[in-house]
């Protein structure tokens, strides 16, 4: 009963960072930039889903006439399809996205708290290391892209991996969930599957470097395992095992898995090494905390926060005072094993293993391996290609970049700095050996302990309840177009492609792009408008002409022969010249207004 009144208790804190969000739930939104993306993602699979329209799965509105758009970005199937039974009570996206997101939040510390029951009986161990992965730097550095913070699939796929017993069904499910996991978004699976490649590897590296093997595979590890111990039979059940999880995976992701081959049939896509190389951490991010919103803890220490020089592109993060002192205790208790001469005796069994479920198929010494190679490769490839020191680009050639040469399929990841997420997930499983390890060594202190940790973390990593705002997305002039479009269902140019006075934020420029992909939901029409984080070539080419020419008799023309409709001037992303004379952008007679208000002009093109 104490344990779920403490569950509960974790539930009701996050209902509470929601607090604004819940009484704002069908009108405001935390997120008018990525987010506004994403209810457009959403809303674009529902409205497939409902037709049954699988014929459909990969396309859009937008980009138009480009193919396959939607596997441009991530495909947001197993978020669209929560959506899609919220969308059964009510219709509101905002209203669906909320939810979406609140029930994420709640389930990704549910499902973490159960897979920590796989390395820990402890309670509060678990309770602790679920919050901390719930509001830690990972899960605020990604709060802006859903898809990178719907982590519950994944959390379940390990849950199934570490399955002590190693049944078959347990394989099966970890696979499928993996498989739930890409259909999200191609990071998090990605990164799935090689944290369950790194554990195989971790068996084999445990295999090859035990001398007396058998003697310590029938003591460290549980005796349902169907492991021999013999190094032959236990590397092909090993293989059998994997093979099953990774053959479940591409059944449950192969309609993710077909959209990303045709994407790559249809345009070849190469990207520049200077996208990975900003959208890389640089290696002062892991000196440097980055709370996207203020605790109480980071407000204190703002100087320190104010020492990191790295704006642009994606960052990793210093795991965390807590955290950190954590991991030191850990280290300090393998040290004094060292010293004791007894390192792997000890290590083996009373050390980790100890500390760990007794139903855990993980041994002190595995668990060791993978949480060493999750954390170095989630190092190294965060940081990218190329080095980078506090907003410096430093040229200097990294490990990634020949990963990158030898297994080209990887660039699929344009933010290596995601692979942060393998070091905070190592840090947690950390942080449960060494909470388990002090309430252990200290007994008579272990309410205190559990005091102090909870009051620690809580001022580390928990912040005020988020803030949300409004926003005008229904607009007149797409309420226009939605009268418009059904009665004539053309395509339409929405311009300028890009905000086009330079003294404006990056924020604009996002906005612009995101929001007019919302407002596109309300009307029929295809639009040659997008956001993505791959563009077709020709696509760029048209945006070029369009940027630097304005509109003109001949990329007009382009636009008559893909059988464009309507051209739509949104006055407020002009540059302060052009708002004064919008007929400035204009260089053709072939437009008929149709509409005009404050915000925008839409125009009809004549053939």
């Amino acid at each position: 009963m104490f344990k779920k009144i403490s569950l509960i208790v974790g539930i009701v804190i996050i209902l509470f960072f929601w607090k604004e969000t819940i009484l704002h739930i069908g009108t405001q939104s935390h997120d008018w930039y990525d987010g506004s993306f994403i209810i457009w993602s959403i809303q674009t699979n529902i409205n497939h889903f409902k037709n049954l329209q699988f014929d459909k799965l990969y396309e859009t509105n937008a980009m138009y006439p480009f193919a396959q758009s939607l596997s441009f970005t991530d495909h947001l199937y197993i978020p669209s399809l929560i959506a899609l039974f919220i969308s059964f009570f009510s219709s509101n996206p905002i209203f669906q996205f909320n939810v979406l997101w609140i029930l994420n939040h709640i389930t990704v510390f549910l499902t973490f708290y159960l897979l920590t029951g796989r390395f820990s009986k402890n309670h509060w161990a678990r309770i602790i290391t679920a919050f901390y992965t719930s509001f830690g730097p990972y899960f605020f550095l990604q709060f802006g892209h859903l898809q990178m913070v719907f982590l519950w699939p994944l959390f379940l796929s390990l849950y199934f991996l570490l399955d002590p017993c190693k049944k078959k069904k347990s394989m099966i499910l970890s696979g499928v969930f993996l498989g739930v996991q890409f259909l999200t978004g191609t990071y998090l699976g990605i990164l799935g599957l090689t944290m369950v490649g790194l554990y195989y590897v971790s068996q084999l590296i445990l295999l090859f470097c035990s001398r007396d093997y058998k003697h310590k595979r029938n003591h460290s590890m549980d005796s349902c395992l169907p492991l021999q111990g013999k190094r032959g039979n236990d590397i092909v059940h090993l293989l059998k095992e994997f093979s099953i999880i990774f053959v479940s995976f591409l059944i449950i992701s192969s309609p993710s898995i077909y959209g990303y081959l045709l994407l790559n049939q249809t345009y070849h896509p190469q990207r520049p090494q200077s996208e990975f190389v900003t959208y890389s951490a640089h290696i002062t991010d892991y000196l440097f905390p980055l709370p996207p919103r203020s605790t109480f803890l980071y407000q204190k220490l703002s100087f320190w926060t104010n020492l990191n020089k790295h704006y642009l592109g994606e960052h990793a993060s210093f795991v965390g005072l807590v955290p950190l002192g954590i991991i030191i205790f850990v280290i300090l208790n393998l040290f004094q094993d060292l010293k004791k001469r007894k390192m792997l005796k000890k290590f083996q069994h009373d050390n980790m293993s100890s500390m760990l479920n007794k139903q855990s198929i993980l041994s002190g010494r595995l668990l060791f391996i993978w949480i060493g190679l999750l954390a170095i490769f989630g190092f190294i490839f965060s940081l990218g290609p190329r080095m980078n020191w506090n907003g410096t680009y430093l040229v200097t050639p990294l490990p990634y970049w020949l990963v990158m040469k030898l297994f080209p399929p990887i660039a699929i990841m344009r933010a290596v700095a995601r692979w942060y997420f393998l070091v905070v997930f190592a840090t947690s499983i950390i942080m449960i050996i060494g909470i388990d390890s002090l309430m252990l060594r200290f007994k008579k202190f272990s309410s205190i302990i559990i005091g102090a940790l909870l009051v620690l973390l809580f001022l580390e990593f928990y912040s005020l309840p988020l803030s949300v705002s409004s926003k005008n997305w229904k607009s007149d002039s797409y309420l226009f177009l939605q009268k418009l479009c059904k009665q004539n269902p053309k395509p339409i140019l929405e311009y300028p492609f890009e905000y086009r006075d330079k003294a404006t934020d990056i924020g604009k420029y996002l906005s612009l792009k995101t929001n007019s992909l919302m407002s596109s939901t309300l009307h029929n029409c295809p639009t040659l408008s997008g956001f993505s984080s791959f563009e077709p070539p020709l696509f760029k080419k048209w945006q070029e002409d369009f940027d630097t020419n304005g509109i003109t008799n001949t990329n007009l023309k382009i636009l008559k022969e893909n059988k464009f409709g309507f051209v739509k001037i949104n006055l407020d992303a002009l540059s302060k010249e052009e708002k004064l004379n919008p007929q400035s952008v204009i260089h053709t007679t072939d437009l008929k207004e149709l509409f005009r208000d404050l915000n925008s002009i839409i125009y009809e093109i004549i053939n």
